[in-house]
């Protein structure tokens, strides 16, 4: 499975615990608390609070799923601001992408800006692609 069927697959149940077991969870908690006393063994009434708690964890749990799969996803090809290793002839090359003001600050010691020809070629690349014979290996 990859990442876009595994961000479906999150998604479908999140609709589906956000939505309609959400709302059976509510309909039980009223049935349960019309039943009487909700401080004193109302077992239904305990039942229905525990689902409700699980469920929202779990819509919690699905939500942070969901934006850790996104993030990883967009971390898979070079953007602005990656850290870059690249392999060539056993050698390996650290670089950081960046633009014009950040490139003019020498902040990093390694930055190639996106504007540049080698720049230009590395955005958007990925893990494995070769750049002017260097392979990229790892984005940061």
């Amino acid at each position: 499975m990859n990442n876009i069927e595994d961000i479906k697959k999150l998604e479908d149940e999140l609709k589906y615990r956000s939505t309609i077991l959400r709302d059976s969870i509510t309909s039980d908690l009223i049935k349960a608390s019309d039943i009487g006393d909700l401080f004193r063994e109302n077992f239904p009434f305990d039942d229905a609070v525990a689902q409700q708690r699980l469920n929202e964890a779990r819509i919690v749990e699905i939500s942070d799923a969901i934006k850790s799969l996104k993030n990883k996803k967009k971390s898979e090809v070079i953007v602005i601001g990656s850290k870059i290793k690249l392999l060539r002839d056993n050698n390996i090359k650290e670089l950081v992408l960046v633009d014009e003001d950040i490139f003019k600050s020498r902040i990093y010691p390694n930055a190639v800006t996106v504007s540049s020809v080698i720049g230009k070629e590395l955005l958007n690349k990925g893990i494995g692609d070769i750049v002017n014979g260097f392979e990229v290996l790892e984005i940061n």
